[in-house]
């Protein structure tokens, strides 16, 4: 009993660090993407459209030297699971980047950030039978008062009126990554890591093309910014989500969510090197925080369903 107690916390402790690893990797995102928009004309979401695109075309040709069958669901029931992850995806980019247009950058992405990890949270027990146990509370309390700290010592907060409707998109955006991480756990179960993000990506490129597809035009792209945008599309978007569900084979939904958390950090952290930007105090403090967060879900979380 004893030898099988410890297996299931090193397989839990394993798919932690895949998930913290690939959350690095998200980390990236912010400074690549900043790199673009002072280099072209593009916008935010024809950003998302590229990474997307590029994930998704690159995950094909893998599942093609793969030689196995293609994703496909087992029956009907399955259809809206598979869809769902790509609503999820696509869904997230539309309501953050539009929420970012009606808000301040550091609302929506205070919002989106630590709200996702909440509902995950409040639904697995009901939707994956996890069970929410007492280290993993303090965990997520400690990872997200960390994130909030850490995001507002580096912008404006505003939840005035005048920001409602961005604030409101920046909630969309945490319900559809959460309900990405949940649909993920779900379908593990018959689908593996790289199905999973390959429809993922090929339904959200579907339907943020023609959303997107307007702006790529005037984005006055050159050769030189593709080594970027492949960076973004294959590292900080197919390997980091591939990462983030291939961990969650071994760890609960409510703990890979708050390992995710670490994206914040590794961008205020980037953008303290490669920007010059100061955390500040309060940053310090919450970067802190997080950390400590990490090192509780890490060393108490087993993964254990109810």
């Amino acid at each position: 009993m004893v030898t099988e107690i410890m297996a299931v916390r090193g397989s839990s402790h394993r798919g932690l660090l895949i998930i913290a690893a690939g959350s690095v990797l998200f980390g990236f995102t912010g400074v690549t993407s900043k790199t673009l928009y002072a280099r072209t004309e593009i916008t935010p979401l024809g950003v998302s459209w590229l990474r997307m695109t590029v994930a998704a075309l690159a995950l094909l040709i893998l599942l093609a030297f793969r030689a196995a069958p293609l994703p496909r669901p087992r029956a009907w029931r399955d259809v809206p699971l598979l869809l769902g992850l790509g609503l999820s995806v696509g869904g997230y980019q539309v309501t953050f980047f539009s929420g970012i247009q009606c808000s301040t950058v550091t609302s929506v992405t205070l919002i989106a950030m630590c709200t996702a990890p909440v509902i995950v949270a409040l639904l697995a027990p009901l939707f994956l039978r996890e069970r929410l146990t007492r280290a993993i509370g303090v965990a997520l309390v400690c990872a997200v008062g960390g994130t909030a700290l850490l995001l507002q010592s580096g912008g404006q907060v505003s939840l005035s009126s005048r920001h409602l409707v961005g604030n409101l998109l920046g909630l969309g955006a945490a319900f559809s990554y959460a309900s990405f991480m949940l649909i993920s756990k779900r379908v593990l179960g018959w689908l593996d890591s790289l199905s999973i993000i390959t429809v993922s990506f090929c339904v959200a490129s579907l339907l943020l093309a023609p959303l997107a597809l307007g702006d790529l035009g005037s984005a006055g792209l050159s050769w030189g910014d593709w080594p970027y945008i492949l960076w973004l599309g294959l590292a900080a978007t197919a390997a980091a989500y591939g990462m983030l569900v291939f961990g969650m084979v071994d760890a609960s939904a409510t703990a890979a969510s708050i390992s995710t958390l670490l994206e914040p950090l590794t961008a205020a952290i980037l953008a303290a090197i490669f920007f010059k930007e100061r955390l500040g105090v309060a940053g310090l403090l919450g970067a802190a925080l997080l950390l400590a967060g990490m090192l509780i879900l890490y060393r108490q979380d087993d993964s254990s369903r109810a």
